[in-house]
């Protein structure tokens, strides 16, 4: 007997480690666990695989996993059954069960890993799977509905108003109490005591739905180049005379307007302030005589 493959995760999900199945299967079969003897059919397996799938992809925690298997194993006969051995004629005229109609016992009777029974939750669930299962009752067993009906119906409290997590979440575990959500206090203690023995193997296994996931990793910001230095601005003249100014000859000492020449070679550089200085030279030297021909001296 074999178990079916793991469910790929997708990438967003790709940290959690896969629970190891056989693991899980292992520690069912093993003597000191006492819930199936030493041996597990082929169908046993298929439904606790599907129920194992959706419980991956809800991501329920484990010791929610491990009441929810509880459960179904003791509705379903040790996963032997989905539809009640009785012939529901007992719920016949059940208003409780909103069994208003003559043949809503037998119509309506327990079907699915949960057992749902009565014309009222079948009513709910043709709802919410969005298949009808008023007309055909018989498809509240199949696999895959019967998988959402007995998670989802526990986790939101559809069958008795009570919910799972009002009873098993975070550091709180009462086992006993949680049969409230299903069925009162039928059997609490003994379902209580199969939760259990679910919740070893699972551990066992490394079931691991509830963990976290790792944080992610803070962005590096890019560095911030350094702002490149300005050139030095010409200086201005105005009303001063060129050889008598001292904000010329920093200017001119400094490298002048070559410094917004940063990519040209240095010796290029050396032979424009020559130049520079040899037309300022020739300027002082020859500005007395230009301002007498201009009548300005």
């Amino acid at each position: 007997m074999t178990a079916a493959p793991a469910r790929q995760l997708p990438p967003s999900e790709q940290w959690r480690k896969p629970m190891d199945r056989a693991a899980f299967y292992a520690a069912l079969r093993s003597r000191a666990n006492t819930l199936f003897g030493t041996s597990l059919s082929q169908p046993q397996i298929d439904r606790m695989e599907a129920i194992l799938n959706r419980l991956d992809a809800k991501r329920i925690m484990l010791e929610q996993a491990a009441y929810i298997f509880g459960t179904a194993y003791h509705e379903s006969d040790r996963f032997r059954t989905m539809e009640e051995y009785a012939s529901g004629a007992a719920y016949e005229g059940r208003k409780t069960l909103g069994n208003t109609q003559p043949g809503d016992g037998k119509r309506f009777k327990g079907r699915g890993f949960v057992q749902i029974t009565g014309r009222r939750n079948y009513t709910d669930w043709a709802k919410r799977l969005g298949v009808d299962l008023v007309a055909n009752p018989a498809l509240a067993a199949r696999l895959d509905h019967a998988t959402t009906i007995l998670i989802d119906g526990m986790m939101l409290g559809t069958f008795t108003g009570k919910k799972l997590p009002d009873y098993v979440a975070g550091t709180k575990k009462d086992y006993v109490g949680a049969r409230r959500v299903v069925n009162g206090t039928d059997r609490a203690a003994m379902i209580a005591t199969y939760a259990r023995a679910f919740e070893k193997a699972l551990v066992e296994a490394g079931y691991s739905a509830s963990a976290a996931p790792p944080a992610p990793a803070k962005p590096v910001p890019a560095p911030i180049p350094a702002p490149k230095p300005e050139p030095a601005p010409a200086p201005s003249m105005a009303g001063e005379k060129l050889s008598h100014s001292k904000r010329f000859w920093t200017w001119l000492s400094t490298g002048g307007g070559t410094a917004a020449l940063p990519f040209v070679d240095w010796r290029v550089q050396f032979l424009i302030v020559l130049v520079i200085v040899g037309f300022a030279i020739y300027a002082i030297a020859t500005m007395p005589a230009v301002r007498r021909k201009l009548g300005l001296a």
